[in-house]
């Protein structure tokens, strides 16, 4: 038995006796499922419990990602969308950006990063997943950074043509000035999500790569169901 949260092993303790006698197969046979666990549910649960907190540290970057669907969306829509004099970007179809530095990026990451990494490192995996996760957490900073540098400059924009108080019209600013922290968050979405569940896939036993998937997903629902999102939001909502 793992020797962290050694108050779990109680659990697969018989009552009475100190000593765990799962040879036996009279006690296999006649235990109580509620009453006494097996070792190995036992070590599950403390692998689960020992992953928490990097799963808390995740949830970071979900709230990161709602804001590429929720207020860079609502800042494009009030961006000069035009190309040419015939096509107009739809606000939501910023996200595209996003889509496209991923699509670029998987390949540079597989194809230079790894073997680049793993000639450094002198390890055969390269970049650990817990590196990978960490560089994805940098870079979504970096995208937030950004991202307030960008509305800043909205805002000043908007200000200087007296247009604060007019949300139905568009601020003579490019809509292309969202590229960058699109871009960026692009690629921070190559090192942390796909390392996020690579990550929670390899760190459970096989028979519960299903909670291990659940753990790397359950972020982004969880700023669904929470007012972290939200309270956010409300502090870099638009004035417009």
């Amino acid at each position: 038995m793992s020797t962290l949260y050694r108050c779990l092993d109680k659990a697969a303790t018989p009552e009475g006796n100190p000593v765990l006698e799962y040879g036996l197969k009279s006690l296999t046979n006649n235990r109580n499922p509620w009453r006494l666990c097996t070792v190995t549910q036992v070590e599950e649960v403390k692998l689960i419990i020992r992953i928490l907190p990097l799963w808390l540290t995740t949830i970071v970057y979900g709230l990161v990602l709602s804001q590429t669907l929720t207020f860079f969306v609502q800042q494009a829509s009030t961006l000069d969308r035009t190309v040419g004099s015939l096509f107009t970007i739809p606000s939501a179809s910023v996200l595209a950006f996003s889509s496209v530095a991923v699509l670029v990026m998987l390949p540079i990451y597989e194809w230079i990063i790894v073997p680049l990494s793993r000639w450094c490192t002198s390890s055969g995996h390269g970049l650990t997943l817990l590196q990978r996760l960490g560089i994805g957490l940098l870079l979504s900073v970096f995208t937030m950074i950004i991202a307030a540098l960008v509305e800043r400059r909205r805002l000043d924009v908007a200000e200087d043509y007296g247009l604060l108080d007019d949300p139905s019209t568009t601020i003579p600013m490019s809509v292309f000035w969202l590229v960058p922290q699109y871009i960026l968050f692009g690629i921070s979405d190559v090192f942390a999500l796909v390392g996020q569940q690579e990550f929670f896939y390899d760190q459970v036993p096989d028979n519960m790569r299903s909670i291990g998937m659940a753990l790397s997903t359950i972020c982004t629902e969880l700023l669904s169901v929470t007012y972290l999102s939200s309270i956010l939001s409300t502090s870099l909502s638009l004035d417009l």
